[in-house]
């Protein structure tokens, strides 16, 4: 009970902090809400609703300025008028729901919205809220990640895999991308954003739904109680688009120009996440055809996990604000010394039992460039 008790009293003002955060960061002065309401109404999610509707068919030919852009001026861009009155409902609504929420204490409250959809979905809403400002920033997925021939005999893919984890990636990431503007949020609040840059957490999926040679059983002890470790997550669904042609994707935006009256799927920041997904989706519920049908293509894949940082989950969550390296990000020669310790593993854990279990001069010796190359195949 004293643990529960605790722990919701972390969680719900973190909840509620979540909902007010993500609210100030939109641009508001022309959605007619004012930023010192505590209690809003129906009414004005209403209108909020009603204006993103109109929005929505206003958003044609959508076009981002590219270089040095005024950042009030994008955020009152039919696009984002719509998104912005769309996000804010959202969390006027989420913010409603919390207001209603019955009970003395925290947990109570907490128990209570657990206890029915509506409370749950606005739960799900304020955690959503943290979650947008953490992609992008602070996890980062692996999309490449192997070793061509002939270094995968030497199983250079555990090395790989292993070094996407080291203290250098974790620094170079976090100084790259230190003064980067996000430029969604940027356009959604109207002025200049910068997120935390800190990497703590990376993702990945597998070749096949069976399994990976490559990310099973990596699993490094850095210190006391932390392991870097690749954790399966589950299974994809399957979805994809790499079997449709340029071709056929040119004839669905033709179509949906024709439908819409303008592009209304045009690549730009803010539309919405894979735009070539989404211009088959729509392409094919426009000829009739049920879109799932054909991008399913039943190729699911194991999805991984790998927490970079001591405190991750709290990080990320947003329970605390400093990620607890295993290094000093900020002292050179404690990076390089670190990652070189990955490398020591690696070597002693898989390159020396692989030069023990293969005859790997002779596979080396075997090996021709001419063999990889596509004019062979």
């Amino acid at each position: 009970m004293v643990r529960r008790e605790q722990y919701a009293n972390k969680i719900y003002p973190l909840l509620l902090s979540n909902i007010d955060r993500a609210i100030s960061e939109i641009y508001v002065k022309d959605l007619g809400y004012r930023r010192q309401t505590k209690h809003p109404k129906q009414e004005q999610i209403d209108s909020l609703l009603q204006l993103s509707e109109k929005y929505s068919k206003l958003s044609l030919n959508n076009r981002n300025q590219k270089e040095n852009p005024n950042w009030e001026q994008e955020a009152t861009s039919n696009l984002f008028t719509r998104k912005r009155a769309a996000e804010l409902a959202k969390l006027l609504s989420t913010k409603m729901v919390f207001n209603s929420a019955v009970g003395n204490s925290n947990a109570e409250k907490l128990q209570y919205l657990l206890s029915n959809e509506t409370g749950r979905k606005a739960i799900n809403s304020a955690l959503i809220a943290n979650r947008k400002t953490k992609i992008g920033s602070n996890m980062m997925d692996i999309i490449v990640c192997g070793s061509i021939p002939p270094y995968n005999e030497l199983l250079g893919g555990k090395l790989v895999s292993i070094l996407a984890c080291s203290p250098r990636v974790i620094k170079d990431y976090t100084d790259k991308y230190s003064k980067q503007v996000s430029e969604i949020a940027s356009r959604m609040k109207g002025s200049r954003v910068i997120r935390d840059s800190s990497l703590v957490y990376l993702g990945t999926t597998s070749l096949y739904a069976v399994g990976s040679s490559q990310y099973n059983r990596i699993k490094v002890p850095i210190e006391n109680e932390f392991t870097l470790e690749y954790r399966k997550m589950g299974i994809t669904e399957g979805y994809g688009t790499v079997y449709f042609s340029k071709e056929t994707t040119n004839l669905f935006s033709q179509i949906l120009e024709i439908q819409d009256g303008g592009k209304r799927i045009g690549h730009v920041f803010g539309e919405g996440t894979s735009p070539r997904f989404r211009m088959i989706s729509r392409g094919l519920s426009s000829l009739g055809i049920r879109a799932e049908a054909f991008l399913k293509h039943y190729s699911p894949r194991i999805v991984y996990s790998i927490n970079l940082a001591k405190n991750t989950d709290n990080f990320l969550m947003g329970l605390e604000n400093t990620a607890d390296y295993s290094f000093d990000i900020n002292d050179n020669v404690d990076v390089n010394n670190k990652t070189q310790d990955l490398i020591d593993f690696w070597y002693n854990r898989w390159l020396c039992m692989r030069l023990e279990s293969v005859d790997i001069v002779s596979r080396l010796n075997k090996f021709k460039k001419s063999d990889i190359m596509l004019g062979s195949i």
